[in-house]
């Protein structure tokens, strides 16, 4: 029998493969995760951005001095005569929108109000901050005030013309000298009656 030669050199060129290919079936369990994946991964940018600089408002010092002390004044005649933090840190920045600021921020806390206002990277901030020295629940008070701070807003949120500050300093002026519509007795019966009310609520019956 006469031996073959086997030639050690490599197949050089196209080898051509007939019939059909066989691929690897993909594991069950990575098609479920990578569905999984596609159906709760984010695509949309973040909720709240964090540390995007504010721009600025193009308003002048003079302007921004008189909007942020009103804005103070009003934020603690708010949290005197009793309303919560949340709704005096709300309160005063759509009143300070409402004049075209809308780089303010609002700090409280027990005993006092800040508010700053950022003008952009090449003007100086502002910032004041006012002790709150009386605590009292004045309900009526408390409702004008509301209401003042609704109208600029409304006014503004319409296109119509804003009242100047100087008036809005006026009437906040106006409100804090009012007198009560009631005496003080009556109102101190009126919260006497609330609290007997809550009492016969709460006790469960004998």
């Amino acid at each position: 029998m006469q031996e073959q030669n086997l030639s050690e050199e490599p197949i050089v060129g196209a080898t051509e493969i007939t019939g059909p290919q066989l691929r690897p079936a993909p594991s069950i369990g990575k098609a479920w995760r990578d569905r999984a994946s596609w159906a709760v991964r984010g695509l949309g940018p973040p909720t709240v951005p964090i540390g995007v600089p504010s721009t600025s408002d193009d308003i002048s010092q003079q302007h921004a001095r008189l909007v942020i002390d009103l804005a103070l004044r009003v934020g603690e005649a708010l949290l005197s005569t009793g309303a919560s933090a949340a709704d005096v840190v709300t309160t005063v920045l759509r009143l300070t929108a409402a004049y075209g600021i809308h780089s303010t921020h609002v700090d409280i806390t027990f005993t006092s109000i800040s508010v700053s206002i950022q003008r952009g990277a090449n003007e100086d901030p502002l910032s004041v901050m006012r002790v709150v020295k009386v605590r009292s629940a004045d309900y009526s008070r408390l409702e004008e005030l509301y209401n003042l701070v609704e109208e600029i807003a409304f006014a503004r949120e319409n296109g119509n013309e804003v009242i100047d500050v100087e008036d809005a300093r006026q009437q906040l002026s106006d409100i804090l000298v009012r007198p009560h519509p009631h005496r003080r007795w009556v109102a101190t019966a009126g919260l006497s009656c609330i609290a007997v009310g809550v009492t016969w609520i709460l006790v469960p019956a004998q």
